[in-house]
């Protein structure tokens, strides 16, 4: 606990927490869950997510990263990568995931942007895209011998 309390400060003391909460409504709105987001409290640091369900969920986690990323950014005065395992085996659909894709996009555009994901996207292009299949060997073993 004491070391969340030190953590909060420090954030509060170096961060631009009102930037930080009007990029995260910014997002929750191009993502259409910003009706789940309460205005009138600090939901910067919500402790109860376990009330949000499903692809809110995971939009709003979105929408929360990406922001924080932003603010640490203008912070530290680099880009950070973002890494997103599976964002379409949570529930997503395809109409949400290409949204969060666009969004990414959008207000990532200098940032190294890795996903793990059997679906390809158009709102991501990249000059280093690496593919796997089945017959491709993760260190030199193949999967057959890694998943037994």
């Amino acid at each position: 606990v004491e070391m969340v309390k030190t953590l909060y400060s420090i954030l509060h003391r170096s961060l631009d927490l009102t930037s930080m909460s009007e990029n995260i409504l910014r997002y929750s709105k191009v993502l259409g869950i910003s009706s789940i987001i309460n205005k009138k409290s600090n939901f910067l640091f919500l402790s109860d997510l376990k009330k949000i369900s499903g692809t809110q969920f995971h939009k709003l986690v979105i929408c929360y990263k990406i922001a924080y990323i932003k603010e640490i950014e203008k912070f530290l005065g680099i880009s950070l990568p973002i890494i997103l395992d599976s964002p379409s085996g949570r529930e997503v659909t395809k109409e949400n995931l290409d949204k969060i894709y666009e969004l990414l996009a959008s207000e990532l555009k200098e940032n190294q942007i890795i996903i793990a994901s059997i679906y390809k996207n158009p709102y991501l292009s990249s000059p280093c895209m690496i593919e796997l299949n089945e017959e491709e060997k993760i260190f030199g073993i193949s999967d057959s011998v890694l998943f037994k």
